[in-house]
């Protein structure tokens, strides 16, 4: 629908009549070009019911691996050695070592290990057996096994495969997003997985891969070998004496056994400090948005017991202002259960959650320094339990048919309270070279098909809460839920058109109470009873608005206009206009008939201007039509002017004075008071 001469309504009303209108126009004006970096509060007459049970966000896997460098991966060793005597077979060397190291720093620890258990080898000496060939034997001499001996087969054996896989190790496999959280969030994307570690001294967020256990788990098996050479048979005979110039297998030595595995990797991304100042930055731009953090997979590298305190702490420092907490919501509701703007407040919040960890004890009185986490919603710090238990889960492929096969049937079947779909490939922990963006390229284009293809909602009423991703600004994940989020349009369009039914109905009434109290139809004291007569068609009007929302919401359709902000105010702007162009300077007791029939003859012109233009509206609604809403405009224009026209002949040939009445102010006027609820009903549409 057009809101016609919307630019001198903005001008006009603003002035005086209907500036109640006209500020409402202005709010509602900016939501038609929706930007990503404020898509709730462009939308919030959208999203008005929602909670967080049936709205849908864009989240970002991995939120702040927007960088990473080999230098500060760290990776989780697993070595253990084993070594034997040679001779007695007894153990020598018993010793288990989990370093973290860093891909360029690989060798040199490793090199320390090896250089201790160097010094805790002997030299072994080994006696070879003798071969008896027939007609004598050949006895081999005796060597020793030295320790540098040792420690070389077990470089070559167990220890370069596994520097050889470390060193190989790419930065792609850490990176899952290329834009930082203020971009992030200027894309769309409204909630974020933050997964804290502590790293050299400060609070990080990472990625990491637990229980790869690649690598090998070798045994040191050496076969010894001889070569007795060849003894020439005697003349007049050639060759070699039988057994002679060939090779023996002597000795199978069990020299033990090495481990040598990469048991976890551990990308270090942006610090907690840099994320956590994107977001307030964002925040303080003005944006009237729900941000939803979620901590989790806190790393258990270099930590201490006061990580979480930390934590906890420096986002109180960074986001106190936004932070959503128990009391600003209503008595005894949690997050997942509050409408949207109960949620985002007068200037947006961040909904802070922790995921609980329970730290494990290394002896009776002694906790293991992990996160110790804990909750106070009065703080701002809450579980997940309280943002609702959700149904979905990554499906840890690497192929885009297994994963979509995964997540379909996951979403089909899900019976939980929310949905969180995972449109994520994970590199195989067989594959250290894979690259995160490779397989985001994989299957970010296709996420929109997909969705398209789902039946949402499911059987269970879910539709999709949560759309993970990587390489969120390369997706269509906040397109989606935009129209996940957005009611049905023919519901839409069926409530709009009854608005513009119900609100040419009120003109008619207001206008009608106007005109009884020009006839003085209404008994004394007039004034008293024109209030009256004004309060019951405000009432009505108010009432008819209130039967439609209610409909509306079980149909989760949208309706423009709510009751609450235009109860016993939408209907001012015709009374101040009517006050002002057609009652002004009139006395009743002195006024004759003609006096009369002229304002009443004004006040059912504008009757007729009013309802005329707003059913040209619902019509269009209905059943857009540019020539045929243009023609029904005109011709409650040119209805107004004609009834105008004779009334004025009447009234000069009547030798009426028209006073300071001003039919052409007041079309104007009436015609900008139909335009402004019509766009205001209107919303997006």
């Amino acid at each position: 629908m057009r809101a016609a001469n919307q630019g001198v309504v903005l001008g006009r009303l603003a002035s005086g009549i209907g500036g109640f209108v006209g500020a409402i126009l202005l709010m509602m004006n900016g939501s038609a070009h929706a930007d990503d970096a404020s898509w709730m509060e462009d939308h919030v007459h959208l999203f008005r019911h929602h909670t967080l049970e049936s709205f849908s966000l864009p989240a970002s896997h991995d939120a702040a691996m927007y960088r990473a460098n080999l230098d500060d991966l760290e990776v989780d060793l697993d070595l253990k050695f084993v070594l034997k005597n040679p001779v007695s077979g007894a153990t020598v060397v018993d010793r288990s070592y989990r370093p973290t190291v860093s891909p360029t720093g690989v060798e040199d620890a490793i090199n320390l290990i090896l250089d201790e258990i160097r010094n805790l080898l002997p030299t072994f000496h080994v006696s070879l057996p003798c071969v008896d060939y027939g007609i004598g034997e050949f006895c081999f001499p005796s060597f020793t096994v030295s320790p540098l001996f040792m420690i070389q087969l077990i470089v070559d054996e167990a220890i370069q495969p596994l520097v050889d896989s470390v060193l190989g190790i790419p930065e792609a496999m850490s990176v899952t997003q290329d834009q930082d959280l203020y971009s992030q969030l200027s894309v769309g994307s409204r909630i974020f997985d933050l997964r804290p570690k502590r790293f050299e001294g400060d609070l990080y967020f990472h990625h990491s891969q637990g229980g790869l256990d690649k690598g090998l788990s070798k045994s040191l098996d050496w076969d010894i070998g001889g070569y007795v050479p060849c003894v020439d048979r005697p003349w007049p005979f050639s060759g070699c004496i039988t057994g002679t110039g060939r090779s023996y297998d002597l000795l199978s030595i069990d020299l033990g056994e090495v481990k040598a595995e990469i048991d976890n990797l551990s990308g270090t991304g942006a610090p907690v400090d840099e994320v956590l100042s994107d977001i307030r930055a964002f925040m303080e731009a003005g944006n009237r948005e729900l941000v939803i953090l979620k901590f989790s997979h806190y790393w258990k590298g270099d930590r201490t017991s006061s990580d979480f305190d930390e934590l906890v702490q420096r986002v109180e420092d960074y986001l106190s202002p936004w932070l959503l907490r128990s009391d600003d919501l209503p008595p005894g509701v949690v997050p997942a259960e509050a409408l949207l703007p109960e949620l985002v407040g007068e200037s947006g919040r961040v909904l802070a959650v922790y995921a609980q960890t329970v730290c494990p004890r290394v002896s009776p009185d002694e906790l293991d320094p992990c996160w110790q986490t804990y909750t106070d919603p009065a703080e701002g710090i809450w579980p997940p339990s309280t943002v609702s238990a959700a149904g979905g889960s990554y499906a840890n492929e690497d192929d885009l048919d297994d994963m979509e096969s995964d997540q379909t049937t996951k979403f089909d079947a899900s019976t939980a309270d929310r949905f969180d779909l995972w449109w994520t490939l994970t590199c195989p922990s067989s594959d250290l070279g894979c690259s995160v963006e490779g397989l985001a390229d994989q299957a970010n284009p296709y996420l929109t098909s997909f969705v398209d293809g789902l039946a949402i909602p499911n059987e269970s009423g879910n539709t999709l809460n949560e759309i993970w991703v990587d390489f969120v600004g390369d997706t269509t994940a906040t397109e989606i839920a935009l129209r996940l989020n957005t009611p049905d349009p023919a519901e839409m369009m069926r409530c709009q058109a009854a608005q513009l039914s119900k609100a040419a109905s009120v003109c008619k009434a207001v206008f009608s109470c106007y005109s009884k109290r020009v006839k003085n139809k209404l008994k004394e004291p007039a004034d008293v009873r024109l209030e009256a007569c004004l309060d019951r068609a405000g009432a009505r009007f108010s009432w008819a608005l209130e039967t439609l929302l209610a409909k509306a919401e079980k149909k989760d359709a949208y309706c423009g206009v709510e009751k609450d902000p235009f109860d016993g105010s939408f209907l001012s702007p015709i009374e101040s206009v009517v006050e002002q162009d057609v009652m002004a300077d009139w006395d009743p007791a002195l006024s004759s008939k003609h006096e009369k029939a002229y304002r009443v003859a004004m006040l059912k012109a504008g009757s007729t201007l009013c309802s005329g233009v707003l059913a040209a509206d619902r019509r269009d609604v209905k059943k857009p039509d540019d020539e045929k809403w243009l023609a029904a405009r005109l011709k409650a224009r040119d209805k107004f002017d004609s009834a105008m026209d004779k009334a004025e002949a009447s009234a000069l040939r009547n030798g009426v004075s028209l006073g300071s009445t001003d039919p052409v102010h007041f079309k104007e006027v009436v015609e900008e008071i139909a335009d402004a609820f019509s766009a205001l009903s209107e919303g997006p549409l």
